[in-house]
This record gives structure tokens, sequence and C-alpha cells, in this order.
């Protein structure tokens, strides 16, 4: 069952995702980078509530289903662009070195300078954070700590803590901004993730203290994602103010923006009614497609350069390259989702089915399936 305001929020974190590699507005262009970090919440959010969901039905988990079923939904599609672009490369000349290839098969690429497409460097650091995860949710299960809400709390704080530290003394250590040091490393990153779980933890365990608290402070929700994303128009990712404390003023308002249109109905369908119910259901139906878009989106702004240089023998203008970008990334997106996404998520429910005793209805009222 999908929700639609996830969807929406997957649509709006894609959407600034493009607009970062095309400069056609400043604005967008310069906070486009923190569509990865909103996506960062809303993983968290999502992947570790399907653990809580499993364990609140049958008070265990089954970790090795988990991981099976998270590499179908990643792999497949992953895959099929690495092949894409060692195909492309071999028939531009451009070639492929193993060093960058083995990189992206094992996910270290956001630790190495060798990478075949830049974009799956967060893929690497959600890798890492389904391992960590899915260790740590074991051990609380095995050792019945799981509902010790001051140790869940205690530890994950620990690590948004370690996170912010570590950013700090990083940026001391190397006051010269490199994207290898200072954006991509899972251990400086993860706290976004972490985030994004304590807010899933709370939602599953704490529902009806979170729903009356959410409800209750809306106006103040509201105030506090203001502040924390208001950084956004004022710096850029690589500044030290923004690569140290701000990461975590991001996913701080993200995370409010989250509880506000999954708990706050009157915050969501302000929204819908401002952006028009057209458009707000044209973000979600992106969302749908949001995984394949950001695997592929360079790959087509760089096809499109290479046609428009090859074959008109000019360059595109840069509002005629930004809408055709957009256009072709997300019917690529629609295309790959359909042709391979949808049918190896069909043959994943076959051999490993979800367990549907698992998957209890929304207890919210505004919790609305995506159509």
């Amino acid at each position: 069952m999908r929700i639609r305001s996830i969807d929406f929020l997957r649509g709006l974190a894609i959407i600034l995702v493009l607009c970062r590699h095309v400069d056609y507005s400043a604005v967008a262009h310069l906070i486009g980078w923190s569509g990865v970090d909103l996506f960062f919440v809303l993983s968290g959010f999502l992947v570790s509530g399907l653990l809580f969901k499993e364990y609140k039905k049958d008070k265990t988990i089954q970790p090795y289903k988990f991981l099976i079923r998270r590499g179908f939904k990643i792999y497949p599609l992953f895959w099929a662009v690495i092949l894409y672009t060692i195909v492309t490369h071999y028939f531009t000349g451009f070639g492929t070195d193993n060093k960058s290839l083995f990189a992206e098969l094992f996910f270290y690429q956001n630790y190495s300078a060798n990478t075949l497409f830049g974009v799956s460097w967060s893929l690497a650091v959600e890798e890492h954070f389904y391992l960590l995860l899915i260790i740590a949710v074991s051990v609380a299960v095995k050792t019945k700590t799981l509902e010790n809400k001051k140790g869940f709390h205690t530890f994950t704080f620990t690590i948004l803590a370690y996170c912010l530290i570590a950013r700090i003394i990083t940026s001391i250590q190397n006051p010269t901004y490199d994207f290898l040091i200072h954006y991509s490393p899972t251990h400086l990153r993860i706290d976004a993730l972490t985030f994004g779980v304590i807010l899933a933890y709370n939602y599953h365990f704490n529902q009806y203290w979170l729903q009356q608290f959410v409800v209750k402070h809306t106006q103040k929700l509201v105030l506090l994602m203001t502040v924390c994303l208001l950084p956004l128009f004022f710096m850029d990712s690589d500044t030290v103010l923004m690569r140290t404390i701000g990461f975590t003023f991001i996913y701080i308002g993200f995370g409010a923006m989250l509880l506000l249109f999954l708990l706050a109905p009157r915050f969501s369908g302000s929204v819908e009614k401002m952006m028009t119910p057209f458009v707000y259901q044209f973000i979600s139906k992106i969302g749908v497609y949001s995984y394949a878009i950001y695997l592929t989106h360079v790959q087509v702004l760089i096809a499109i350069k290479r046609v428009s240089e090859r074959m008109l023998h000019t360059e595109l203008s840069n509002s005629m390259l930004f809408f055709t970008y957009i256009i072709l990334s997300i019917l690529v997106g629609m295309l790959l989702t359909h042709f391979i996404e949808k049918p190896v998520l069909l043959v994943r429910e076959k051999l490993f089915p979800a367990n549907k005793k698992a998957q209890p209805k929304p207890a919210l009222s505004n919790l609305q399936p995506a159509s």
C-alpha cells in the first residue's frame, strides 16, 4: 500500500536532485543537492519501519529475508545502469577501469576516487545503513531491548552526535573542501538516515503520543522546518557551516516536514490546495519512479549533450537542455520502473513473499494510499 504523501516527498526529492545538475534556476540549482538528504530521511523512516512493523506483529524479524528483499529492490536497476555505462564507455572510447567497477559493485564508491557514475555514492551510504540497521535491530530483538525506549534513543542520538562531531573534526583537519572527505563518507552522513529511524521508531512504538504531539505543535513544527531549511537558500553544500552543522539542520528540517505530511492533515491539505491537486498528484506520481530516475538522470543528461553536439553540431540553449533533460529523465525512469523494477519485484514476491501478517493497516486516518 502506497502512501501518497510519502510519494509526494519522494517526488520533491528527485525534482531537487534533477535541478542540481542543470543551472536553469539559480535557487533550484543551489538547493538541489538537499534532495539526497530528503531521500536519506525517507529511507531511514521507511526501511526501519518495515522491521518495526514486523517486530510488532511477530515479536521477531527475519534479517536474511529483509536483506534479500532489499536486494531485489536495489540491485537489478543498479546493475542495468552499470551495464549501460560500461557499454557506452566502450563505444565512446572512454573505457572502464576495474577499480571503478569494483568500487560500484562492492559499494565503496563513496570512499573511492574511482567510480563509474557519481550519483551512486548515496546508494553506498544506504547499503552500509541497511547492514548496520539489520545488525542493530537483530541484536536488540535477541536481547529483548528493542522496546526499551530510553536505550533506543540514547543509542541513536549518540550516532547523531558522533556524526556531527566527526564532520566538525574533519573540517578542522581538512579546511579545503573535498567531496570524498567532507560530503560522501558514510560515517559523516548516516545521521540523516538515523534520524529517519528515530521518527519511525516513535511512529510505530509511540504512535498515539506522536500524532498528538504533531497535531498540537503543527505551527511550531512548521517554524522549525522553515528555520532549519532556510540555510539552503544562502549556503551551498561545500561551505564549512553547511558541511558541519548545516547537514544536521537539514535532516531535522526534512524530518519535521515528513511528520507534518504524515500526521498533520491541515498542513498536507494546505500544501495540496496551494499547489493544486493536479500538481500535487503529478509530483506524487514522479515519486513512484524516483529510484530509477535518480540512477539514470546523469546518464540522460550526458546522452542529450552528446546527441546535440554530434547530430545537431551545437549546444542546446540552457532552457531547452533543462526541459529536455527533465522530461527524458522522467520518461526513462518510468520505462525502467515498468520493465525492470516491477517485474523483478513480482519475482521477489513469489520467491520471498512479505509476511502479510506484518503489514498492518495505517492506523491514522490521514494516511491515504497513493492511487
